[in-house]
């Protein structure tokens, strides 16, 4: 019985049939790849367009609506507790209050306040200097409600 070197079992495969066959599969999968995709006809006025399957995790995991609503809620809160404890400054007739005193008052309350500072500034409900607060740096600054 003959042995085969490496070099035969590269070129003709222990049990694919060798370069051949594997030339032949190659060839076979091109061909396939190169026949037109299947067309896709799917309108803006079907009631699936654009939408995740019932009751999947993505319906579930991506409840916008809510999220949006939560995040309007905070900032609202956040505006009530400046109205509530910080001061009214006397040349423009604005509530203010410093990052600092917001900070310990609202720790207890969320523990999201520069997230919501952010999103309430963009809404344009208050403002402040500076990019992002932090808790030591900024004490001082002071943010104003609109």
């Amino acid at each position: 019985m003959k042995k085969s070197s490496p070099v035969q079992k590269h070129l003709f495969g222990a049990s694919q049939g060798g370069v051949p066959d594997r030339a032949a599969q190659f060839l076979e999968k091109a061909e396939a790849l190169s026949k037109p995709a299947i067309e896709w006809s799917i309108t803006n006025e079907d009631s699936l367009y654009a939408r995740p399957a019932t009751g999947g995790r993505k319906v579930r995991h991506h409840n916008f609506d809510h999220d949006v609503n939560d995040a309007i809620e905070e900032v609202k809160y956040l505006c009530n507790v400046i109205r509530q404890c910080g001061k009214k400054n006397t040349i423009d007739g604005t509530m203010e209050i410093t990052f600092g005193q917001l900070f310990n008052i609202y720790v207890d309350i969320s523990s999201k306040l520069v997230g919501t500072l952010l999103r309430a500034r963009k809404y344009h409900y208050l403002t402040f200097k500076g990019e992002l607060l932090l808790q030591h740096r900024d004490e001082n600054v002071i943010i104003k409600l609109l």
